[in-house]
């Protein structure tokens, strides 16, 4: 069943959730007050540059040919990303996961056959979606939907990042803490872990790790041609179609023609080991209560995204 869809909403978020959210980037906020810019920022002698400046310079990072180009090198960047896109990257991850669509009902018996849920977010970053799938968790379980039958019964969840940057650890391991004192004050569920593994190949943690629910997003605009996201999405796939199990997967990245465009060409090239579930353009508003402090960054409250729904290892 495949479920097409343009969503445009004010995506209804519980208010504990939408204010965890805050906390973390207000968090960031202070972070990147106190951290200095790079040793070898181009504004970095005397009292420049402001926050504001390296608020656009983030911004710009991800459309520009530049030698920097979404280079996370600079600690201050870092956490700026905390800042701007993490709450609205969460959101669009619950978003995806909150479908109802229908199509839970389909592949979640084929999913959850475990006492444990394993999710695995390639590319993490500061752990944005890997906070998203959390948020998600804590809300279905609580839902009439018959998936959240399962939901309810798992008695251990294991979040694990992949990213090639170790510099990510502190900002990871910020989020994991504030995320899991949160679901389980929600839920009530102590047995969760939050691990980030830096330098790995995915192939390898997807072998070892199998999980039930892999994340693909904000990676593919990253990449510099159509051939070599293809060539990389394929390993991927096949892998993952190798688990032993089925194994939902979200890909998602910008929405504009030419990303929508290689996301399609993924799922294409990828037909004789995933099945395609939805597809789906998001624009969605998120009522995040920041502070006029990290408001003065202008922080996202919308998130746009092109979004590929997959059950690898199914045929």
């Amino acid at each position: 069943m495949l479920v097409q869809s343009k969503r445009s909403t004010e995506a209804g978020l519980d208010h504990q959730l939408l204010e965890l959210l805050a906390r973390l980037a207000d968090d960031a906020y202070a972070r990147c007050e106190e951290t200095p810019p790079h040793p070898q920022c181009p504004s970095g002698n005397g009292d420049g540059p402001s926050l504001l400046e390296c608020n656009e310079c983030l911004r710009q990072s991800y459309y520009t040919g530049s030698s920097d180009h979404i280079a996370y090198s600079c600690e201050r960047r870092r956490w700026l990303y905390v800042v701007r896109y993490l709450p609205t990257n969460a959101c669009g991850t619950f978003s995806v996961l909150a479908d109802k669509a229908g199509w839970w009902e389909e592949v979640g018996p084929l999913i959850f056959t475990e006492k444990e849920l394993r999710v695995l977010s390639w590319g993490c970053g500061p752990g944005s979606e890997l906070l998203g799938t959390l948020m998600w968790l804590a809300e279905a379980r609580r839902s009439p939907a018959p998936t959240a039958l399962y939901l309810r019964s798992l008695t251990k969840v294991r979040l694990l990042g992949v990213d090639v940057q170790a510099e990510w650890r502190p900002a990871l391991e910020k989020v994991g803490q504030v995320a899991a004192r949160a679901y389980f004050d929600k839920v009530g569920l102590t047995d969760l872990s939050w691990e980030l593994k830096q330098g790995a190949t995915v192939i390898g943690q997807l072998a070892e790790f199998r999980p039930h629910i892999l994340i693909c997003s904000w990676l593919w605009s990253e990449l510099e041609n159509d051939g070599k996201a293809v060539s990389l999405w394929l390993a991927v796939a096949k892998a993952s179609a190798k688990l032993g199990s089925p194994c939902l997967v979200l890909l998602s990245d910008r929405t504009e023609d030419r990303m929508s465009t290689r996301l399609d060409r993924l799922v294409k090239a990828s037909e004789d080991c995933c099945v395609q579930l939805a597809s789906a353009c998001l624009n969605e508003y998120y009522d995040i209560p920041f502070t006029s402090r990290a408001g003065m960054l202008l922080p996202r409250k919308s998130m746009k995204s092109s979004v590929r729904v997959l059950l690898a290892g199914s045929r």
